[in-house]
């Protein structure tokens, strides 16, 4: 499947508005590439009293868990049909930028979420993943 430039476009608009040094952003899209849920990567803090999380800190929320945290709130429904194997997969997206740039380069992810990622696979949840490369 082709991604469309629209896609491009809205994720690296996405990526750009990222505070985190290095600026991803994924999109979970259905079969027909419309875009069901798309986030970018930010920074959070836990208070000491641990109930809220606010954006700004140390830590990071990587834009592939972000993406896919937002896609539960908003379809649980489509996550059950995908786990009980009813042949509804979604195709995730991530691209990263490089900062101050308009080009597309390089999203390897990291080992946490190659992990997360291999999961969704076995679950039936997402079926192709795409990633950004240099041009």
């Amino acid at each position: 499947m082709r991604i469309s430039d629209t896609v491009i476009r809205q994720l690296t608009q996405a990526a750009r508005e990222s505070d985190v040094r290095s600026q991803h952003a994924a999109a979970i899209l259905d079969k027909s590439g419309k875009i069901m849920a798309m986030a970018s990567n930010y920074h959070f803090h836990k208070p000491i009293n641990k109930t809220n999380w606010l954006p700004e800190g140390d830590y990071t929320m990587h834009a592939e868990e972000a993406v896919y945290q937002k896609f539960m709130r908003q379809y649980p429904h489509l996550i059950k049909l995908a786990k009980l194997k009813k042949n509804i997969a979604y195709i995730l997206v991530v691209i990263r930028i490089q900062r101050g740039g308009e080009h597309c380069i390089h999203s390897k992810p990291c080992k946490k979420c190659t992990q997360k990622i291999n999961k969704l696979i076995k679950l039936n949840i997402i079926n192709r993943v795409y990633y950004s490369v240099n041009p």
